[in-house]
C-alpha cells in the first residue's frame, strides 16, 4: 500500500528544504512595460492597440499574471471607454460579450461633461508554453466617432499606463 501523506512528526528538522520543495507559486520572472504617449480613438468598430509586453514562460505548467493599471478620459459624448486583454490573438479579458465592440468598464449619458478615471486589472492565464507570447490591451470608444483616450488623465494630459506579466511557476 502507498503512503499518499507523511505526517510532521515523520519529517526530521531541515529534511525539506526550500530548494527540495516543487517551488510551486513562486515567481520565476517579472517584465514590464511603461507607456507615457496617451492615445486616442474615435471608434467602437474596431479595437485600438494600446500597450504590450511578451514573456517566455520557462515550462508549460506556468501561469502569467497580468496586471494593467492606466488612466483614461472621455467626453460625455462618448458615452465611455472599454477594452481587452490578448494572450497573442487569443482574448483572456474582455469589458464586453461582443469583441469587436467594447462595453464601457466607465459609461455615462449625462451631456457636457469630461469623465476621468484608473483602471487596474488583474488576470492569471495559462499560456501552456514555452514559446514568446505577447499580452497586449486594446480599447475602443463605447460610441463610434467619439474620442476615447488611454493613458490621458484631466485637461487630455499625458499619463503612465503599466503593463507587468509574471511567470508563476505551476
Amino acid at each position: 500500500m502507498a503512503v499518499t501523506t507523511i505526517p510532521t512528526a515523520g519529517i526530521a528538522d531541515s529534511a525539506v528544504t526550500i530548494a527540495k520543495a516543487s517551488g510551486f507559486g513562486k515567481i520565476l520572472q517579472a517584465v514590464s512595460n511603461t507607456y507615457s504617449s496617451g492615445q486616442i480613438t474615435t471608434t467602437s468598430s474596431a479595437m485600438t492597440d494600446a500597450i504590450s509586453q511578451a514573456i517566455t514562460p520557462s515550462a508549460t505548467s506556468s501561469k502569467v499574471l497580468v496586471l494593467l493599471s492606466f488612466n483614461f478620459h472621455f467626453a460625455s459624448d462618448a458615452y465611455g471607454v472599454g477594452g481587452r486583454i490578448l494572450r497573442d490573438s487569443t482574448t483572456i479579458m474582455t469589458d464586453s460579450a461582443d469583441t469587436a465592440t467594447p462595453n464601457a468598464y466607465y459609461h455615462t449619458y449625462l451631456v457636457n461633461q469630461n469623465f476621468y478615471g484608473k483602471a487596474n486589472y488583474s488576470v492569471l492565464d495559462s499560456p501552456s508554453t514555452t514559446s514568446s507570447t505577447t499580452y497586449k490591451y486594446q480599447f475602443g470608444s463605447y460610441r463610434n466617432g467619439y474620442e476615447s483616450r488611454f493613458a490621458q488623465q484631466g485637461g487630455a494630459v499625458n499619463s503612465t499606463a503599466t503593463l507587468t506579466l509574471l511567470e508563476i511557476a505551476g
